[in-house]
């Protein structure tokens, strides 16, 4: 089953959900609100690299 957390918002909870099985996830503690202009570029770089959260 494909599962997706919202409001993933801290380290412990992104290690808790991955370690759980959770296959995605959004929230803060992945990239903060951003302009529409932006998140062309943000989704095309989430999709070729390793998930680095924005502090």
């Amino acid at each position: 089953m494909m599962t997706i957390a919202e409001g993933v918002e801290t380290p412990d909870q992104y290690e808790d959900l991955v370690k759980g099985g959770c296959n995605t996830v959004q929230g803060y503690y992945i990239a903060k609100p951003m302009a529409p202009d932006t998140i062309e570029s943000f989704m095309r770089s989430m999709q070729t690299a390793s998930i680095t959260p924005v502090e």
